[in-house]
């Protein structure tokens, strides 16, 4: 785990500059993780306010972090950020816009990595831009696709519901990273990548359709899984992590028993 302490948002609106230098005076290494984030139909809805609060949120932080004299600044990014197209490389960020269903996102987070290369340049800052690709596991109530269908199947299971809808039609691909594996592999990257934009994720593109019917295995669901028109966002991401891999960073959780997890999590908190 990394040895830090989260301020809660009641305590510290990071919106405001004040705030963020409260809460990095005295610190020897910030990670900015705080976010104005949902799932596919949030961001494609709210991409001005998206854009805004994710902006000024990390620009305090970073700024902040300079007149508090912080040795280094973790900028977490997203998968958001990379215009459309495979494999999704570190060198190909500013090649093109994001994709338009999360570009209020996409486009904060990448002028986040660009400020922080304009403070490594101007300031001698260590600042680190890993890219997280989709979370999920346990403790996560977000509209994110894995959250959202676990919700989806263990309530059609728990209701005697014999179809669950799924947007699309399942051949759009995400990287799924287990929570666990994401906070080891932040803590590596953080410790032994000096660099700029790093690429966390599992490499592996696991379709909608998979996903789905692994979700409804762990809930034990037998109905219908049912494709429908919905957002569904990119078509493809396959994350290109030989950055990581060349670190000695990898994923290392199984999938299908992250699933399990993550259902079993789900079942108990309801």
């Amino acid at each position: 785990m990394i040895d830090c302490e989260a301020p809660p948002r009641i305590d510290c609106g990071l919106e405001s500059i004040s705030s963020c230098m409260d809460v990095t005076r005295g610190a020897e290494s910030v990670y900015h993780l705080a976010a104005d984030v949902g799932g596919i139909e949030y961001l494609k809805e709210n991409p001005a306010g998206i854009f805004y609060k994710n902006l000024i949120m990390g620009l305090n932080m970073l700024e902040a972090s300079r007149i508090n004299g912080v040795n280094s600044v973790v900028l977490v990014g997203s998968v958001c950020e990379y215009p459309e197209g495979v494999p999704m490389r570190e060198g190909n960020l500013n090649r093109g816009e994001p994709v338009k269903d999360t570009e209020g996102y996409g486009w904060a987070k990448r002028t986040l990595f660009n400020a922080g290369e304009m403070y490594r340049k101007q300031y001698g800052m260590r600042v680190l831009h890993p890219i997280f690709t989709n979370l999920y596991g346990p403790g996560d109530g977000s509209s994110h696709v894995v959250a959202q269908l676990v919700r989806k199947f263990c309530e059609a299971k728990k209701s005697g519901d014999g179809v669950v809808d799924v947007w699309g039609n399942g051949e759009a691909t995400r990287d799924l990273l287990h929570v666990s594996d994401a906070a080891r592999m932040l803590k590596e990257a953080s410790e032994q990548y000096y660099g700029s934009a790093i690429n966390l994720a599992t490499g592996v593109e696991t379709t909608i359709r998979e996903l789905a019917e692994t979700i409804a295995w762990a809930c034990d669901f037998t109905g219908k899984i049912r494709f429908v028109d919905g957002p569904v966002g990119e078509k493809r991401r396959k994350i290109d992590v030989s950055k990581a891999i060349s670190c000695g960073i990898k994923a290392d959780t199984d999938f299908k028993e992250g699933i399990q997890e993550t259902v079993d999590w789900y079942k108990e908190m309801t």
